[in-house]
């Protein structure tokens, strides 16, 4: 081990001391590179950059894959590549195999042009923001080098740029380059004819460009500016991957009063906090407030809700704040609660339950602390005694009276709320003491998801 780097010639238990959650992974090729570079120039060099990469990151590195794809070098013995379909798998194999080994972030280091099917392989990974996210970086494209730039224009393939790369990494391995002028080509070709056309059509000798102006000085230019650069690079999208952990980032959400078909979706977001309230409250809630109940949709997902409760012109309340954890942390709670108090009749009086995890987001915009209030349960639910001291099961008929023992815990009448509770759930048990004029109410929430009880109103 070198500075807590590991690569495959260490032992599991090297690796297990690294602390670090990144592994680099080298993806070469098998390609023929004309009379004057070997078949694994490609692999040779990637493997030397991820080298750099995994030492100065302390990552685990991977041994480098020396095969993947060189459909367009077809016609030259010796190059042997998979097919995309295969080489698409095998990314992803060994992207599980990390992830469960909990490694978290992936630098694949491409060393060849033609592997063209790593990026649609990353793309499709990383849009399922799965833990592990890939990095592809084709470190040949980080070379701001001035003599890198003087020998790049109308080169390709095993010419003086990359034969420079050669001579500065690996010379023993260069043959008689100077021997090598232009390459002979029968039709004025671009890079994407070779969707077309194979090299061996459009470069016969196996090579595209003019070998003869390589140097090994102009190659440790380019091999310094590169191993400069990529880093870099590499810590910079690692620094933005930590502070936006979705492929698809904040996205395009719009805030919209919720259709009735997905008032399902907010109930499930309730469910996941461990709230209790049923679909029947849901259905309450856009039965009385169609157009306060809110919900922040991305891509045609519920991802965020609340409701403003307005019961008069002078009091409202904000309710049923709620963001799906993977859509945390972008704004979306407080772009809720911004509408609603945006929907408020003018000059009335807001107000709304803050959570400790919410509170600060309510803080900021411009609500105060007026009071703790704290939620109790019990393991089970005591006995049924219908008629013990002056309790009893209520009727619609004592709803004005409720609704105004309510009101003055309240400070406003929420008569129309209690008429749909009423009616929409049976199983809501409200009781009152006395008779038409009760000193208490109190109501139980009967079956559903945690049993808790749901205090409406007392004095």
């Amino acid at each position: 081990m070198k500075n807590r780097h590991a690569d495959a010639m260490a032992t599991t238990y090297d690796w297990a001391r690294v602390g670090s959650s990144v592994a680099v992974w080298a993806l070469g090729s098998c390609e023929q590179h004309g009379p004057h570079l070997p078949l694994f120039l490609d692999t040779i060099l990637a493997d030397h950059f991820a080298r750099v990469v995994a030492e100065s990151l302390e990552a685990a590195q991977l041994p480098t894959l020396p095969i993947l794809q060189c459909t367009e070098h077809s016609g030259f013995r010796g190059s042997v590549g998979l097919h995309p379909e295969t080489a698409m798998a095998l990314i992803r194999d060994v992207a599980e195999s990390l992830e469960a080994q909990h490694f978290r972030r992936l630098i694949l280091i491409n060393g060849h042009g033609g592997n063209q099917a790593i990026p649609p392989t990353v793309r499709d990974w990383n849009s399922r923001d799965r833990p592990l996210r890939i990095l592809l970086m084709n470190w040949y494209e980080w070379d701001t080098s001035r003599k890198g730039a003087a020998l790049r224009e109308g080169q390709l393939h095993a010419d003086a740029w990359e034969t420079s790369v050669a001579l500065a990494l690996c010379p023993e391995l260069v043959g008689d380059y100077r021997a090598l002028g232009p390459a002979p080509a029968p039709w004025p070709a671009c890079v994407s004819d070779l969707n077309h056309f194979g090299i061996s059509a459009l470069r016969p000798m196996g090579y595209w460009g003019d070998p003869s102006r390589a140097s090994a000085e102009a190659g440790r230019a380019i091999v310094h500016s590169v191993e400069r650069n990529l880093v870099e690079a590499i810590q910079e999208r690692l620094s933005w991957m930590e502070r936006e952990s979705r492929y698809t980032g904040k996205g395009a959400w719009v805030i919209r009063p919720l259709h009735r078909a997905e008032l399902e979706q907010g109930w499930r977001l309730a469910q996941a906090a461990g709230w209790n309230q049923p679909l029947e409250d849901w259905l309450v809630m856009q039965t009385l407030w169609p157009e306060t109940i809110l919900g922040a949709i991305r891509n045609g997902q519920v991802v965020g809700t609340t409701v403003l409760a307005v019961y008069d012109r002078t009091q409202a309340w904000v309710a049923m704040v709620l963001v799906d954890p993977h859509f945390r942390r972008m704004g979306i709670a407080s772009a809720l609660v911004q509408r609603a108090i945006e929907l408020a009749p003018p000059g009335s009086r807001i107000g709304l339950d803050a959570t400790p995890d919410g509170r600060e987001v309510y803080y900021r915009l411009g609500f105060r602390s007026i009071g703790v209030r704290r939620r109790m349960a019990i393991a089970a639910a005591p006995s049924e005694t219908e008629a013990l001291g002056g309790v009893r099961p209520m009727t619609a008929a004592d709803l004005p009276a409720v609704a105004a023992c309510d009101e003055i815990a309240f400070g406003a009448s929420r008569l129309p709320l209690l008429r749909q509770l009423h009616a929409a759930r049976p199983i809501l048990r409200l009781r009152c003491r006395s008779g038409r004029n009760p000193q208490g109410v109190c109501a139980r929430a009967v079956g559903t998801s945690r049993g808790t009880c749901r205090p409406v109103g007392g004095r």
